[in-house]
Parts: C-alpha cells; structure tokens; sequence
C-alpha cells in the first residue's frame, strides 16, 4: 500500500478494509469511539474475524477515548469477542490523552491515519516512518490506558 489520501467516509472505510484484510499478525486501533469506522458492519467484522483465526499469534488492540458506543453499536464484534476474546484487548484512554487529534489503524506493514476527528481527511500509507511513529504513539498511550468503564466481557 503506497500512501493514498482520502477525504470521505467511504474512502475512509475502504482503507480500513484493506488494512485489515492485508494484516498479518497484529492490529493497533486508535479512535475516538469508533462510530466512523464502519466496525458496526458484518464485513468488516467478517474481516477482523478472518485475521484472527488464520493465526494463534494475532491480536488486536483497540484503544478509544469513549467506549460507550462500542459496547452499545458494536453487536458483531462483540459477538466476534466471544470466540476470539483472548486475542482482542479494549482499553479506554486515561483523561489527559482525552484531545482531540490524530486518530489511525495500524498494522505491522501499513497505517491508516485521520488527521483530526471532525474531519473524514487522512492517507493510508505503508511507510515504515509513518507506521513507526504511530506504534510509538500507540505504545505510549496504551501504556496509562485503563480498562473500559462497562467492564471487560468474558463471554462465558
């Protein structure tokens, strides 16, 4: 994925699809709910699902700043959780990484990038530099990360 810029929704989405369709061992996803992301779609789900059962070894981390709409719009993935929750992490921001800014998806070979949450304009790219920078991100957020507000689902 060479780094192509987008400025709608669909675009935007279509990014996301093909992030995670490429991935092959772990996905970081940093937004402000999600709501944007088209995470609520069966496809998409389809497609998280896929990623997570061609390998013991693949995980996500979804890291939002509010987790209400996930838990109340997110049915698909959250049934999804159920099979697959020893490979899916969510944690919530702590309030003082609670700004508004850039917000990405990235996997160990590509980066889809929003530039600011108002605003559907971003690029996917798959430069190490980009990429690397956002982990770096990624990483220090997740570090004071708490666990989300409605409690973690066990599916049991």
């Amino acid at each position: 994925m060479s780094a192509n810029s987008f400025d709608s929704l669909v675009d935007y989405q279509a990014q996301i699809q093909q992030l995670i369709s490429n991935a092959e061992r772990t996905l970081c996803w940093f937004d402000a709910d999600l709501s944007s992301s088209g995470i609520d779609k069966p496809e998409l789900v389809a497609s998280i699902r896929h990623f997570l059962a061609a390998s013991n070894l693949a995980r996500v981390k979804i890291l939002l700043q509010e987790d209400v709409w996930f838990w109340r719009k997110c049915t698909h993935l959250n049934e999804a959780l159920g099979a697959f929750g020893h490979a899916v992490e969510v944690r919530i921001c702590n309030e003082v990484d609670k700004v508004p800014g850039e917000q990405f998806l990235i996997s160990e070979a590509a980066a889809v990038r929003r530039f600011y949450p108002t605003s559907m304009r971003g690029e996917a790219s798959s430069s190490g530099t980009v990429r690397t920078l956002c982990q770096q991100r990624f990483d220090d957020l997740w570090s004071r990360a708490e666990l989300p507000s409605e409690g973690r689902r066990l599916f049991i």
